[in-house]
């Protein structure tokens, strides 16, 4: 029989262990929180990326506005699928690439020697000679320098045309609604869509839809501010 004082030990001992019932409890409890927190970091961080574009679209649309009835021409945003891209005019392409190429001309600088004037020449005036007379010896008439005066060129920096762009990710996918579509357009391939604001600073609404994983945000465009007055997120399954 063991003494009073180690039973006494022993059964605090067992009273402040855990039972294999509680660690494998505890472990289920862990595991479910864990199953529930993943996605949901998952879906915000996914949320991020979408809405970081959408943002840009957004001061974009502004910018473009602005410009538009500050120049009293139209402007234009190019929506394909791997850019967002702003440019002045109102010029139509069949393609992607014929954009692109385009986009490309109006953002390389013409070649420096286009922008290279020589500064006239100034003739080298002679001397003026004294008149020779009593007690005046004339002096040797200057030489002229045989040092050739090349131009200088200037060079003057090339005006270019404003241009801005808001590139895609490529796990992003783009989607349009404008005035008149019956269904979404996705943007893949060679298509893409024009969105045309005009001196007056309107411009069709327009909807997009940015699809990241299985989540869509989706946001509308008011035609006279160019605001987006309507923006949801909601979970996307796509079609098979």
């Amino acid at each position: 029989m063991s003494p009073p004082r180690l039973r006494g030990s022993l059964s605090e001992s067992r009273a402040g262990a855990f039972t294999l019932i509680e660690i494998i409890v505890a472990m289920t409890i862990i595991a479910l929180l864990a199953a529930v927190a993943v996605p949901t970091l998952k879906g915000l961080q996914d949320d991020a990326a979408t809405r970081a574009p959408l943002a840009d679209l957004a001061a974009l649309v502004q910018e473009v506005r602005q410009r538009a009835m500050r120049e009293h021409r139209p402007f234009q945003i190019i929506l394909e699928r791997r850019g967002l891209h702003a440019i002045p005019g109102n010029r139509s392409f069949p393609k992607r690439d014929d954009f692109l190429k385009y986009l490309e001309e109006l953002r390389t600088p013409p070649p420096s020697n286009l922008f290279q004037r020589s500064l006239p020449e100034t003739p080298n005036a002679a001397a003026p000679q004294p008149v020779a007379g009593p007690g005046i010896v004339p002096s040797a008439p200057a030489t002229p320098s045989t040092t050739p005066t090349s131009p200088t060129p200037e060079k003057q920096a090339p005006n270019l045309p404003w241009t801005s762009s808001i590139p895609l990710p490529q796990t992003l996918t783009c989607e349009v609604l404008l005035w008149g579509d019956p269904e979404w357009d996705p943007l893949e391939g060679e298509h893409l869509r024009r969105w045309v604001f005009q001196p007056n600073g309107m411009a069709d609404p327009l909807q997009i839809r940015l699809i990241a994983n299985a989540l869509a945000l989706e946001a509308s465009f008011d035609l006279l501010t160019g605001e987006i007055t309507r923006e949801r997120s909601r979970p996307h399954t796509k079609l098979p």
